[in-house]
């Protein structure tokens, strides 16, 4: 089996391997959709809905040549097999994992002796259940800097997930 040096598609499109550069992929949740609050007597209480528990995305990286951005408009949705993994607690099955995975990528892993290993779905033992997701997004910003001189390219990406 071959190892992709970046696991990042944007719409199915991969980034030309051998020219890319410190790919950095950030992942946090939209700050909208509801408070933390503390109550009269105390305890806080989240006032979330679970409709806004969905993820705002930065791509960036530097490359000789950029990935295919150019068809890229500001509004636009994009599809992204997101490049680093999502972990979870325990053992979860395929189709209860919160966003579909990447084809290959749902990996579990658990302690045997002290030592890190991967084990099957089911197996006794398993820790975590790590995944490539698949991001559906809208796209916020798109910036690329060409240094032609250099032949360097930087570009970043911005966007929540749809």
């Amino acid at each position: 089996m071959t190892i992709p040096w970046t696991w990042l598609t944007i719409n199915g499109a991969k980034p030309l391997d051998r020219t890319t550069r410190n790919v950095r992929a950030q992942l946090s949740f939209i700050e909208t959709g509801g408070e933390i609050v503390r109550l009269a007597n105390g305890t806080r209480r989240s006032l979330r809905r679970r409709q806004f528990d969905k993820y705002r995305f930065t791509l960036s990286g530097e490359a000789a040549r950029k990935p295919a951005l150019d068809g890229i408009r500001k509004g636009d949705t994009v599809v992204i097999g997101w490049p680093g993994h999502i972990d979870l607690a325990g053992d979860v099955a395929d189709a209860n994992l919160p966003r579909p995975a990447m084809p290959g990528s749902i990996l579990r892993f658990g302690e045997v002796d002290g030592m890190l290993v991967q084990l099957a779905h089911g197996a006794a033992g398993v820790m975590v259940t790590a995944f490539r997701p698949i991001l559906t997004v809208i796209v916020d910003d798109l910036d690329v800097t060409e240094d032609v001189a250099n032949a360097n390219v930087s570009w970043s990406l911005t966007g929540e997930e749809r």
